[in-house]
């Protein structure tokens, strides 16, 4: 489930049973700096592939996208221009690279063998930080999910989208000084594009009123029926979903732009 190496928290199989597609957008094309305006990152999920089109796909929101703007699925907001800057940010990070020239050496230059390379500072990046710097929490209750996380449903292939909102923080916007007519671009990372629990159903028919639990070794069976197992600890039945690596988070945009009104 994890990634090794690349900090990515899930890998999914190269064949899933089920690939989910993820759009991001914004409330408006402008943000309004003020404590009493509300603007919100939509993410927005579609089924592209499954093995049973006429069933939704429900799954735990745990450290992925539909969680929150906080867990690392997000990466900070760049400001991608200002009015400030005539400079785009690839230009500026372009310039941040050493440039071979055949000018004459000054005391802030290096030359060997009549090149010389111009060392320039870097420009530093204006953003608004909403990427965190430890790893939410992991603990949670393996027998009984739904006391733990939360879950979603998406509907079957074709049929519909799930919309979820999530609100860009007063204080992240007032920390990062945004002026007006700054553009920012928010974009999805990829380390959190997966889930640690989903099933074939929905939350209103298929696992209402039931237990989740942690998916094990040997479970799953492709959406036919449910996978149920008797826990001890619960002293019912509990659903146990499919392997979590069967199904895959895709991102189809790379980004959306907001500017600074």
């Amino acid at each position: 489930m994890s990634g090794r190496g690349d900090g990515r928290l899930f890998r999914p199989s190269p064949e899933p049973l089920v690939t989910i597609g993820l759009t991001l957008s914004t409330s408006s094309p402008t943000l309004i700096p003020s404590p009493t305006s509300s603007f919100y990152i939509i993410l927005t999920a579609r089924v592209l592939h499954t093995t049973h089109p006429s069933l939704p796909i429900t799954l735990a929101t745990h450290l992925n996208p539909f969680s929150s703007l906080s867990n690392r699925s997000f990466a900070n907001i760049l400001c991608i221009s200002s009015p400030d800057f005539s400079q785009s940010s690839e230009l500026q990070e372009q310039q941040q690279q050493p440039t071979t020239t055949t000018t004459t050496t000054t005391p802030a230059t290096t030359t060997s063998s009549n090149t010389t390379i111009t060392s320039q500072q870097p420009l530093q990046k204006k953003q608004i930080e909403i990427y965190p710097r430890g790893w939410p929490q992991y603990r949670h209750s393996g027998s009984d999910l739904r006391s733990s996380w939360d879950f979603v449903t998406i509907p079957p292939q074709g049929q519909g989208e799930l919309v979820i909102r999530h609100q860009l923080r007063w204080e992240k916007i007032e920390e990062a000084d945004v002026k007006e007519g700054e553009r920012y671009k928010v974009s999805l990372t990829n380390k959190c594009l997966g889930t640690r629990w989903w099933g074939f159903g929905s939350l209103d028919e298929q696992f209402k009123g039931v237990k989740l639990r942690e998916w094990r070794e040997g479970e799953g069976n492709d959406g036919d029926e449910t996978s149920e197992g008797h826990d001890g600890e619960l002293g019912e039945n509990a659903v146990g979903g499919e392997r979590p690596e069967d199904l895959a988070l895709v991102i189809e945009n790379e980004y959306a732009v907001f500017e600074i009104g």
